[in-house]
């Protein structure tokens, strides 16, 4: 559920029980990213984020040391602080910290949060080095438009802030593009298996599901060959955007 605030750039969030976050969308005129650009489509909130939003659990993010990657507006994170995060660090590239800075200011009630720069597959930066995070979360950043080194580094970056605790959120819209949209998961799946991490689908699409994932455990842990499904013809012919997004678990395995 969202309104427009008093701003129009800005909307407001229902984050669920009765907590509220403002989220301001777009930077400045000055600021504005070319279109299609990493900056243009991190000033988004896409909708994954929302979804990943109404998946989390509250009595597992109180209390929480978080961190949100590719944050882009800082929505997963700002909800995750509502529901009483102890520590939230929203992190993208550094054309996006100024937009989560923003975001932060303009939700004061809101404490603990902080926002700064994190590109995936490097060292992690110094203000969060050594952090113990509880809870990673990442909306709609497996996609080939932020370049097929991408997958891998998003997995890297999410190893090392793991620890044996640690609890990755994701959620992945299927957009269905042309025939290779369901390698991309797979290419990110397999990149987080090889460093020793499973990845779990805890919910998926009303639609019928059919061809195999060799990569993807199931929700109820009964398929010992770590393997679901998902859906085999393009899901932009299958459902509506919401039902096309799909919301995953990571863990450590070793």
């Amino acid at each position: 559920v969202l309104t427009m605030a008093a701003d129009p750039r800005q909307t407001r969030f229902d984050v669920g029980n009765g907590k509220f976050v403002i989220v301001r969308e777009q930077q400045t005129e000055e600021e504005f990213a070319p279109l299609f650009s990493d900056a243009w489509t991190g000033s988004r909130v896409w909708a994954s984020a929302p979804a990943l939003v109404k998946h989390m659990d509250p009595a597992r993010v109180i209390g929480s040391m978080c961190i949100e990657l590719g944050a882009g507006p800082g929505l997963c994170g700002l909800a995750a602080a509502a529901h009483g995060a102890k520590s939230v660090v929203l992190t993208d590239q550094a054309e996006m910290v100024s937009l989560m800075r923003a975001n932060i200011s303009i939700n004061p009630g809101l404490t603990g949060v902080r926002a700064c720069e994190l590109n995936w597959g490097e060292d992690l930066p110094a203000g969060i080095l050594g952090e113990a995070f509880d809870l990673i979360l990442v909306s709609d950043c497996v996609n080939p438009i932020y370049g097929l080194d991408s997958y891998s580094q998003l997995a890297k970056t999410i190893r090392l802030l793991s620890g044996s605790d640690t609890v990755c959120m994701l959620s992945h819209e299927d957009r269905g593009v042309g025939s290779n949209e369901h390698t991309v998961f797979d290419t990110f799946a397999r990149e987080c298996t090889a460093l020793g991490m499973e990845v779990k689908l805890v919910s998926s699409a009303q639609a019928p599901l059919a061809s195999a994932h060799p990569y993807v455990q199931a929700a109820d842990g009964a398929d010992s060959e770590c393997t679901t499904t998902l859906i085999s013809t393009p899901a932009a012919e299958t459902g509506t955007k919401e039902e096309r997004i799909r919301v995953y678990e990571i863990r450590l395995t070793r």
